[in-house]
């Protein structure tokens, strides 16, 4: 380095004035003869006699002396030098290099020079600095200048990963990102901070993976990576420590208890203001690398954090970072192996499928894809070529098929029948509340003559008459469609099938289960998974239910059955069925007055043990004297002979 820095001295001046013979070769023999031995110190002890170190600088002292002009001397990246190499550069401006006429200016950042200082030892470099620069010169900030190189940057790289189609979209969404241009102080932060973006979106090019990713979402996460690695690394490796999963919006957020850390700078002050009193977080406990983000307050962590998770925005789409399903792309830039491209879902609702959706979806079960799939789903609908009828056909399937291949996903540990695994699977993956919104009405929240309102009206009408015709048909899974409409009923006043619609298809696919029950023989009509279709099918119309249920019975060749039922035997015990109440979708029977109609309109009443029973109603169970009551002791044999839990 000294070497150097005479070298290009001795060059300059030169060129403006005649030196004498070997001013700086001298100097610098002797400088060098201080090091190990070198080429340069061979070359010079070899053609200069030894002078003193002061008798050459006085030389050179008094030669710059003559010059009446100053000659100056700018030094740049300092701050890039390793630490023992930034020492010796300050050294050499002070002692080495010391002359007359000679100033000099040290382009760095002052941030690292410090660092480095510190890392040699020296307690408090900013003081010991002054004793190399006499005046400290900032630059005058100039934020429009920040903001042209970053646009101009940004451009450049939407330009050149073909994202011309919605470049103005992704540049808007972006600059939602409160405080930006905060995270970068030079324009070299920006060139370094693009080399990591541009990394990125070039791995997501090459996986083919453009179209499956949010791009102002890996602009977010690139910040990150470029301001803190390590905050970087627990978003990609342990994200369970800081996210948490919403339930609601079906979407990832930062976990309560890092909600002071993280949160926006706006909500964190009115929640100050609302509670005056509330202390700082503990950072005792949490990660080392969340307590540094937040002792130095640095906010721009907050924006981009409530970009990623919070923030409502207009660009946020199915692939958007905030969802499970594509939160690993935007680390692995490539989809996981149970993660299925949105384009073949799209392509699966669209008539060309309509013959291939079985082998289609057993080979997303067997993948492990169905959470995707229903993601994808969710995210997409509005898309589909599909009809709205079609797309609940073909969910339908893929329940009927979850059943079949993936019994094993609902969590239990008793057996559980069809009709129970079918619930649990439109809960697992809440397949009502999603075709509840494909069913939704935008009309209501569309003004009275809006544009393209009539044409809507139209296709809707359309809607309602396919859905119609699918309950007509008898063509579904009870229990299916019995979970939907009863979903979609909680609120049918949003939905564009009409309440009207909704109550008469209700009562309908009650009458058909009714229907196909009276066909049913005993074990059929007794087998649990029945009892807990009724319960489904029962919850449409719990009024209409009970009026049908009770004709049913009146008729039913296993009317002795259902009055055995009524009360269980179990371990030498009678009691009230609880479980068949709730099964049946009976309520309030508090004083069994249903089952009382029932006795008292069969034509069974004139039997000992109809008659019986009829006493037992007007009674509690547990004052009887069990000995005098028939019914009871054909309720035990009845039990005896039957299984009330197969």
């Amino acid at each position: 380095m000294i070497t150097e820095f005479f070298s290009v001295l001795h060059q300059e001046l030169n060129r403006h004035f005649i030196l004498p013979t070997g001013m700086f070769s001298s100097y610098l023999s002797l400088l060098v003869e201080k090091v190990p031995d070198s080429y340069y110190s061979f070359m010079f002890k070899s053609l200069y006699k030894k002078k003193t170190l002061t008798t050459e600088h006085d030389r050179i002292m008094t030669f710059l002396k003559q010059i009446d002009r100053p000659i100056i001397i700018s030094i740049d990246d300092v701050d890039r030098l390793h630490d023992d190499e930034v020492k010796l550069m300050l050294n050499l401006i002070r002692d080495t290099a010391d002359f007359p006429n000679l100033f000099y200016i040290i382009a760095a950042d002052k941030k690292n020079l410090c660092l480095s200082l510190e890392r040699l030892g020296i307690e408090a470099p900013e003081v010991y600095m002054k004793k190399f620069i006499n005046f400290e010169c900032l630059f005058p900030a100039n934020d429009a200048v920040l903001k042209k190189i970053f646009q101009e940057k940004l451009d450049s790289v939407l330009r050149e990963y073909s994202c011309t189609g919605n470049k103005d979209l992704i540049i808007d969404s972006i600059f939602e990102i409160e405080n930006l241009l905060n995270a970068f102080e030079t324009p070299r932060d920006i060139l370094r901070f693009f080399n990591v973006f541009t990394f990125a979106m070039d791995c997501i090019e090459r996986n083919g993976m453009m179209d499956e990713i949010n791009v102002a979402d890996l602009f977010a996460i690139s910040i990150i990576q470029y301001l803190n690695i390590n905050l970087y690394r627990i978003f990609r490796d342990d994200d369970s420590s800081l996210l948490t999963y919403d339930d609601n919006t079906k979407s990832l957020r930062i976990l309560p208890s890092y909600k002071l850390v993280f949160e926006h700078p706006m909500f964190a002050d009115i929640a100050k203001d609302t509670n005056p009193g509330e202390q700082d977080i503990s950072i005792v406990e949490i990660n080392d690398v969340i307590a540094d983000v937040f002792v130095q307050k640095q906010t721009i962590f907050c924006y981009v954090i409530w970009f990623l998770f919070e923030q409502e925005r207009k660009d946020i789409n199915g692939y958007s970072m905030r969802y499970p399903d594509s939160y690993f792309r935007y680390f692995a830039f490539n989809r996981k192996h149970t993660q299925i491209p949105g384009a073949k879902v799209r392509a699966i609702f669209s008539p060309t499928y309509k013959q291939l959706c079985e082998v289609v979806f057993r080979e997303i079960l067997q993948r492990g894809q169905e959470s995707s799939f229903i993601h994808n789903i969710d995210k997409w609908y509005h898309e589909f070529d599909d009809s709205k009828i079609e797309i609940l056909k073909k969910l339908s399937l893929f329940v009927s098929l979850l059943c079949e291949l993936k019994p094993e996903i609902v969590d239990t540990n008793q057996i559980m029948r069809k009709a129970q695994i079918i619930e649990s699977f439109m809960e697992t993956y809440d397949i009502h509340r999603l075709l509840n919104k494909i069913y939704y009405n935008k009309l209501n929240s569309i003004s009275s003559g809006s544009v393209g309102q009539e044409e809507s009206e139209k296709k809707y009408e359309k809607d309602r008459d396919d859905f119609g015709e699918y309950i007509r048909s008898c063509k579904y899974e009870v229990n299916f469609i019995s979970l939907v409409l009863g979903k979609i009923r909680i609120h049918s006043e949003h939905s564009l099938l009409g309440e009207e619609n909704i109550e008469k298809w209700s009562k309908q696919v009650i009458d058909n289960f009714v229907v196909a029950l009276k066909k049913y023989d005993r074990e059929q009509t007794f087998f649990r998974n029945t009892l807990y279709t009724i319960s489904h099918v029962a919850e449409l119309n719990t009024e209409y239910w009970i009026n049908s249920f009770e004709d049913y019975v009146l008729a039913s060749p296993y009317f002795m059955d259902w009055i055995a039922r009524v009360v269980s035997y179990k371990n030498n015990n009678f009691e009230w069925n609880e479980p068949l109440k709730e099964q049946l979708h009976l309520p309030n029977l508090g004083n069994r007055g249903i089952w009382g109609q029932i006795a008292a309109n069969s034509i069974h009443c004139e039997d000992p043990i109809v008659k019986d029973f009829a006493k037992i109603l007007s009674k509690d169970l547990k004052s009887l004297d069990r000995s005098s009551h028939p019914y009871l002791k054909y309720v035990e044999d009845y039990w005896k002979r039957n299984d009330m839990y197969k």
